[in-house]
């Protein structure tokens, strides 16, 4: 059975990218499986454009939708840009984004 987002939203996120940032972090979201930002500071255009991401990337990883083959979950994905890398993980219950600078 499904969570629905306001389950999903109260179930702690795992990781408080706000108090425990990465080296080199200059901003960070939560999100639940729904892509509703629940915490950070990242522009909700960003975080979104992320999400959408994750998802497609797990479209893509799951072929044809075949459901004789079993479902690779997507759990990390990283998209680096001329001076941010941007990574993004997921668990059971949320996606977190950390924004970190490029050296």
């Amino acid at each position: 059975m499904e969570s629905s987002a306001a389950e999903d939203a109260a179930v702690e996120p795992a990781v408080r990218l706000d108090e425990n940032p990465l080296s080199g972090q200059t901003a960070s979201a939560v999100l639940d499986l729904k892509g509703q930002q629940v915490a950070g500071q990242l522009s909700l255009e960003t975080s979104s454009l992320l999400f959408a991401m994750l998802q497609e990337t797990a479209q893509l990883m799951n072929g044809d939708g075949d459901d004789d083959e079993e479902e690779e979950s997507v759990r990390r994905i990283t998209v680096t840009l001329a001076e941010s890398r941007f990574v993004v993980a997921r668990d059971e219950n949320h996606v977190y984004i950390s924004q970190i600078k490029v050296a």
